[in-house]
């Protein structure tokens, strides 16, 4: 299971998750806080489509 962790596309993808998935969080965490919390909503449908589209 371990030496899948040798491929150098899977370790940046792995890095480059949890550097995002802190940064989302950490914003998130804001916007909840300063109740902008239909923001966030509103952000995750703008980059859905933006998926989709490109």
């Amino acid at each position: 299971m371990l030496d899948i962790l040798s491929y150098l596309f899977i370790q940046k993808a792995l890095i480059s998750g949890i550097v995002i998935s802190i940064a989302c969080s950490m914003l998130g965490l804001f916007l909840v806080m300063r109740r902008y919390s239909l923001f966030g909503d509103a952000m995750a449908h703008v980059a859905l489509s933006g998926i989709a589209i490109g």
